[in-house]
């Protein structure tokens, strides 16, 4: 059995441990004097503690403080000083724990001079234990207890048995001796003796036919458990010794309710105060205030819980290049050590950080030249940024500008060592980097170190079935390692556990719409397809597009965004490409623009005609206009207007870098003028 494992399920009632705190600091080799008859080669067991422990300490623990704690993580035979102790700490005889006095003081010592974990660990035993543990029973560990922060430990321990029991502990107070242990890559964190457990609910029973047993810390100060806390979904920091970085105990296959509630928005597409126009990525406080990138009105907003109308915390005037500007911001997150917003100011190619302090004006850039998605910061405070335009996800320590590659950075496509229209990123305590790899339709695992990464959920091409994605955006992996996954033109969001071959849905499902079981596009999905990274040839009518049919993009993009979005009687479709014809595929970017009409277009009631346009610009967008009476408004900030004639439509002339523009009307009620051939 290792000190992972080294688990009571008895729950003798002892009285606490007392007396040791009295004695004298003393040498590691004096400390454990009294005991040396109870280990055998307790002396050269001390001598390599010393020998190999963690010395000088930046936490300044002294030498032999140093050496009692990678003492304890020692294995040698069935006499190991931890088993030794932990026997003691659960015996009834108290009086026999006298002898260790001195060692607890040297070791309590170390302890309290190492960083406190409020967080998320991890213990198991190969053995079926859970039946021993009801939910809302009290209990204390009376032994010292080791755990591991990374689930992956505790695996590799138990191995494949079915029969095993697995720990998820809400911590409070844990001590983290990862650097003072013989073994340094296991993420050890220590509960100390005579810790306090609530059984936060019943035991679950996973697929593999283990046990999980979900245990709350209780705070002898304060016996509230740690539950509102673990409920963070951000990064926090708060004091220099402290890990506060916080993963949502939420368990692989747990439960969600079909209907959601409105937190945000839900007013229709504007800029009011109580509206929302294409929101992207969202940050929620401790106090479940939600910070949203609404990325259309080119500013930040703040929605309190509970409140109908949300605050502007940074940009609001209006799209722009200014300090005080945004221009369609993707990503926020708040960051607690300065009081502070960091922004992905997407289309002004820069990060920005915006002080939250009453009477901000404007922001500062922090980092230039990066377009950047997505935002992520570990508990080092390392931040992780998204560049969708070099398919690539760079690191960036305090200060710096440059940071290094972490994810992609060899050039767009869908082998392992690449991205493709990378967007928003979860990092791991191993500092390991989660990307939603939108463009390949899945989501990407990036080790530490990693020159390629593994695929964890999707890439089985862009679909509704389980075992694919499409568009994937916002990404949220929690303790047990399941994915979390916004599926956008899916309108649902999927959850995929470790080495599952396809994911199951968590929520949403039911098609685009705006009921409390529906999605429409969720958390961080485009309105408008925009397609200025791909390279043009402007000297010919040859458009440099990618393999894949960006027609099928834009239309897909469109339809799953647009045509629910406001459906009126007598619409017309009015399609704007930037190209007239495909490089790839040779062929007239009209007859593909009326196929695609075809497919998703003819059958909508609500539209009686397309309006198609090409021509040779350096952008491609989509665009819907509503008939009124004799008049069809463009619902886009351009301002042109169409005006309705007896035979059709007409339009003002207008060109591109004076490329002629071809305009064809298709009657979606006449199946043949679709051009179906």
């Amino acid at each position: 059995m290792n000190r992972f494992g080294d688990i009571e399920a008895s729950f003798n009632e002892l009285p606490p441990v007392y007396g040791y705190h009295a004695e004298k600091l003393v040498s590691l080799e004096k400390a454990l004097e009294p005991i040396e008859s109870q280990i055998d080669e307790l002396p050269r067991f001390i001598n390599i503690a010393k020998r190999d422990a963690h010395f000088p300490s930046e936490h300044g623990l002294t030498h032999d403080q140093s050496a009692a704690v990678y003492i304890y993580t020692m294995e040698w035979s069935d006499t190991t000083l931890y088993r030794v102790l932990n026997k003691a700490l659960r015996s009834k005889n108290r009086l026999a724990l006298k002898v260790w006095f001195p060692y607890l003081k040297l070791f309590d010592t170390a302890l309290n001079k190492l960083p406190t974990v409020k967080d998320v660990v991890w213990r198991g035993v190969p053995l079926d234990i859970g039946k021993h543990f009801i939910k809302n029973q009290i209990f204390t560990w009376w032994s010292i207890n080791s755990c591991s922060s990374s689930v992956k430990i505790i695996e590799s321990f138990i191995g494949n048995n079915k029969n095993a029991t697995f720990f998820l502990i809400e911590a409070v107070k844990g001590k983290n001796i990862s650097g003072y242990t013989e073994y340094k890559n296991e993420d050890e964190i220590i509960l100390r003796m005579g810790s306090q457990f609530r059984v936060k609910s019943d035991v679950l029973k996973q697929s593999n036919g283990s046990l999980l047993v979900h245990l709350i810390e209780l705070d002898n100060n304060d016996d509230q458990s740690l539950a509102s806390t673990m409920n963070k979904m951000e990064l926090a920091s708060e004091s220099s010794n402290t890990n506060t970085s916080v993963i949502p105990n939420i368990p692989a296959n747990a439960r969600w309710t079909r209907y959601g509630v409105t937190v945000a928005g839900g007013h229709g597409y504007g800029s009011a105060t109580n509206q929302l126009w294409g929101p992207h990525g969202l940050f929620v406080d401790d106090d479940q205030t939600i910070v949203i990138a609404d990325t259309y009105n080119h500013r930040i907003v703040q929605w309190r819980a509970g409140e109908t109308n949300g605050q502007v915390v940074a940009g609001g005037h209006g799209k722009g290049n200014r300090l005080d500007q945004l221009n369609e911001p993707t990503d926020v997150m708040i960051d607690k050590e300065t009081d502070s917003l960091i922004i992905c100011d997407r289309e002004n190619r820069r990060v920005v950080r915006w002080s939250r302090r009453s009477g901000t004006a404007h922001g500062e850039v922090l980092i230039h030249h990066v377009k950047c998605w997505g935002l992520a910061m570990d508990d080092q405070r390392y931040l992780y940024i998204s560049d969708y335009e070099k398919d690539e996800v760079r690191r960036y320590e305090k200060g710096d500008r440059n940071g290094i590659v972490v994810a992609g950075g060899n050039g767009i496509g869908s082998g392992l060592n690449q991205l493709n229209g990378p967007t928003y990123l979860f990092v791991d305590k191993q500092q390991s980097v989660y990307v939603s790899d939108r463009s390949n339709d899945r989501v990407m695992k990036w080790e530490k170190g990693a020159t390629e990464g593994i695929v964890v959920a999707g890439h089985q091409g862009q679909g509704s079935g389980l075992t694919q994605l499409s568009y994937p955006n916002g990404i949220f992996v929690n303790a047990w390692g399941t994915v979390c996954v916004a599926d956008t033109w899916n309108n649902r969001v999927m959850g995929w556990s470790q080495a599952a071959t396809q994911g199951t849905i968590i929520v949403g499902g039911h098609g685009a719409g705006a009921k409390a079981n529906q999605f429409h596009g969720p958390m961080a999905s485009d309105l408008f397809l925009y397609c200025k990274k791909y390279p043009y040839d402007n000297s010919s009518l040859a458009s440099q597009y990618p393999t894949k049919d960006l027609l099928t993009e834009m239309l897909d993009q469109f339809v799953h965004h647009v045509f629910n979005q406001e459906w009126k009687p007598n619409m017309v479709l009015v399609l704007v490409a930037g190209a007239t014809r495909s490089k790839h595929t040779g062929k007239n970017l009209g007859a593909q623009l009326r196929r695609h009409v075809c497919h998703h277009a003819r059958n909508i009631k609500s539209f009686q005609y397309a309006f198609i346009q090409t021509c040779n610009p350096a952008t491609c967008h989509i665009y819907i206009k509503k008939m009124n009476e004799k008049e069809t408004r463009i619902v886009d900030p351009a301002t042109w207007i169409w005006k309705k004639k007896n035979n059709g439509l007409s339009c003002p002339f207008k060109d591109y870098n004076d490329e002629p523009v071809v305009n064809i009307l298709v009657d979606l009620t006449e199946k043949n003028s679709i051009g179906e051939d």
